[in-house]
């Protein structure tokens, strides 16, 4: 049983690590540009508003409780970097003074 969760769970987060990689390149690169807010409150509403109601919603679902857990987590960087390449393609970057 622990080993089907385990390899369930890396399986889920390898998906994730696409997503994270990409995700953590983008909000450091805007966080070399001077705006830490952005990166910060994307990654407060990633984690915070969205990731934690996944897992509180998903994890007691009968069938889905040790997935959801992990769905939840590959969710919410899949919304960070959505946010991230949002917010890197308006190019406020550019805009702010050092």
């Amino acid at each position: 049983m622990c080993i089907e969760v385990a390899v369930e769970c890396l399986r889920v987060f390898c998906l994730g690590y696409v997503f994270t990689a990409h995700g953590m390149v983008l909000t450091q690169a805007i966080n070399g540009a001077d705006d830490t807010w952005t990166p910060t409150l994307s990654n407060l509403v990633c984690f915070w508003a969205v990731e934690m109601p996944l897992v509180y919603t998903l994890a007691p679902v009968p069938n889905w409780c040790p997935p959801g857990g992990f769905w939840s987590v590959t969710t919410s960087e899949t919304l960070l970097v959505g946010i991230a390449i949002w917010v890197f393609h308006q190019g406020r970057r550019k805009t702010i003074q050092l």
